[in-house]
């Protein structure tokens, strides 16, 4: 079987077909996330006891502008430090950073849409928090929520960045660089029930003595202290603990991730592929397993891309269709087996796999002949 899988990888340049997809102008995709520009909070206000004059002088010209597949044409004032104080005077447009506040001094926001719900509760991370940092440099913060029609918000989390990238917006003619490091949220973690809604995000930077409840380093948030555990600076950092230089969070952008009808649509990119298997693959909570159940009506099988209940052909095929980003090695990585092995049944290959292992044969006895 090994040899006929070996066979189908060498003829499905022939097979393979690109479909388009029709990019909204409005989603960008950046540093691992897809989110919509127009569903972003609307209102960005100092959050009780800090003022706007603690942050205005320390705002600096972030230059966040990702670009979409249609161009250019995101819109710079919806990003944290425009809505908080507007655009620094002679400087390009592009956005700005604001410094949360440091190890001495605790500074918070709050990011809101003017009362009305502003983040729907999907399966997946419902919402992704953009700080400009640097390579191996996550900075502590913490995020908590506020339920549509609650008065108070929840208790803070902190979790690890999930990725890093450098946006270049050379393709406005603009100099510089923008560094972010992206955190998603999922409102489950919050306590939230499935469809619920959120009103607002309170963003604070943590402090050397704050603790987080799990001993993986990330979790929810004792704030001041107590019997938790020190956070960690997670994947994306050096690891172990934060100095105190990583305690001046700069937030950048938070985006909300459009929501999908698509059932088994884990990473809410509206279509199911690799990435969703690979986002369940991330997650191990029963809640997802029977998420999972729901949308496809039986249990998950690790490499069943396709959903036809076997690990075959096809899966092979919708897992080449993202070659750029999942390799042989994070196949492996997740599945914890080569490519072309299987932990159930394959079925016998047709008449289309013989013609290629014929093919594959006749090839072979050629380069022997010469």
């Amino acid at each position: 079987m090994k040899s006929t899988i070996l066979c189908l990888l060498g003829c499905t340049p022939f097979l393979c077909v690109t479909w388009p997809t029709a990019a909204s102008a409005d989603t960008f995709t950046l540093a691992g996330f897809t989110f919509d520009d127009t569903l972003g909070p609307t209102n960005v206000v100092p959050a009780a006891p800090t003022t706007l004059e603690d942050y205005d002088s320390f705002a600096f010209n972030a230059r966040f502008i990702p670009l979409s597949d249609q161009g250019n044409d995101f819109d710079t004032a919806k990003t944290v430090g425009v809505q908080l104080l507007g655009e620094l005077e002679g400087q390009a447009p592009g956005g700005r950073s604001v410094p949360l506040g440091d190890f001495t001094f605790r500074g918070g926001l709050e990011l809101n849409w003017g009362g009305s719900p502003g983040v729907t509760n999907n399966p997946g991370d419902d919402f992704v928090v953009y700080e400009n940092g640097s390579p191996n440099g996550p900075e502590a913060y913490m995020i908590a929520v506020r339920e549509t029609g609650a008065s108070t918000f929840t208790t803070f989390r902190y979790e690890f960045a999930d990725d890093f990238v450098e946006v270049f917006p050379s393709r406005l003619g603009i100099e510089g660089i923008a560094q972010v490091l992206s955190t998603g949220f999922d409102l489950s973690d919050f306590g939230l029930a499935d469809g619920a809604t959120i009103d607002a995000i309170w963003a604070a930077n943590m402090l050397p003595e704050d603790r987080v409840d799990d001993a993986l380093g990330q979790g929810n948030v004792m704030v001041g202290g107590g019997s938790g555990f020190e956070p960690l600076t997670g994947p994306q950092g050096e690891g172990g603990t934060y100095n105190t230089a990583g305690f001046d969070p700069d937030l950048t952008y938070i985006g909300v991730i459009a929501p999908s009808s698509t059932a088994g649509d884990f990473d809410a990119d509206g279509d199911v592929d690799v990435a969703d298997a690979l986002e369940w693959q991330r997650e191990t909570a029963a809640g997802e397993i029977a998420d999972w159940e729901a949308n496809f009506g039986f249990p998950p099988i690790p490499g069943d891309f396709d959903g036809d209940r076997d690990v075959g052909v096809s899966d092979v095929l919708e897992w080449q269709r993202n070659p750029a980003t999942y390799d042989l090695a994070e196949w492996e990585t997740n599945f914890l087996t080569p490519l072309v092995a299987s932990t159930v049944a394959v079925p016998e290959p047709g008449a289309f796999l013989l013609a290629c292992f014929g093919l594959s044969l006749r090839l072979s006895a050629g380069r022997r002949r010469e």
